[in-house]
């Protein structure tokens, strides 16, 4: 890839981006092939975690973050020009 005027990396003319596999009107982001791993291992590591971050995501808020974003919503608001 080269950079252009912006510093940013621009692709090559004709360059083909290879995306994730359609779903009924999702699309998931491509992901590495590791052919050394057995997929159930992907499929176990996968329920474990959502089961992990669901039983997290149910704790409540440690208190120190409720105090901060109340010091947050009683600051002013204000707008930033463009």
């Amino acid at each position: 890839m080269a950079r252009g005027k912006t510093g940013k990396r621009k692709m090559k003319a004709g360059t083909k981006v290879k995306t994730g596999t359609k779903r009924k009107g999702r699309s998931r982001p491509a992901q590495p092939q590791l052919s050394n791993v057995d997929p159930a291992v992907h499929e176990l590591i996968g329920r474990r975690l959502r089961v992990y971050f669901e039983e997290v995501s149910k704790e409540p808020v440690p208190e120190r973050f409720v105090e901060l974003l109340s010091k947050l919503e009683a600051q002013p608001h204000t707008k930033k020009s463009s």
